[in-house]
């Protein structure tokens, strides 16, 4: 190695990584080529960046599918037992606690049993709703 060029990258606004580069050939790197590396390395650094909130943006798309199933359950329970909405979330959310189990797994077997819990031994439904 007879050049070398380093650039930092900034990755959710801090300097997370780095592009490097290397010559054998002394004396290869000058103003413009480092101009063109800086201009390389800022591209990096947004594709980098595009891709890390892309996995937020999966993210966000689980939570909101999760959200609509949490609702689509409490509804259920709402009109298939006389519930209210407070009354209905709470259950749901004993339910998860009981069962160890997250709450939109807990909506999607209400959902799939139409409006009724998962067994578990401990929740129940409300009696004389």
């Amino acid at each position: 190695m007879r050049g070398a060029m380093g650039f930092r990258l900034l990755v959710n606004k801090r300097k997370g990584a780095a592009l490097n580069l290397f010559s054998d050939t002394p004396n290869s790197f000058d103003e413009e080529s480092a101009g063109t590396a800086a201009v390389l390395a800022s591209f990096a650094s947004v594709a980098i960046n595009a891709v890390a909130k892309g996995e937020d943006a999966a993210s966000l798309r689980r939570g909101l599918l999760s959200n609509r199933e949490i609702g689509k359950a409490v509804g259920m329970l709402m009109l298939l037992h006389g519930l209210t909405e407070d009354e209905a979330f709470d259950l749901l959310r004993r339910h998860s606690q009981a069962m160890n189990i997250k709450l939109a797994d807990v909506a999607r077997e209400v959902i799939e049993r139409r409006g009724g819990l998962p067994p578990d031994g401990e929740t129940e439904l409300p009696s004389g709703k």
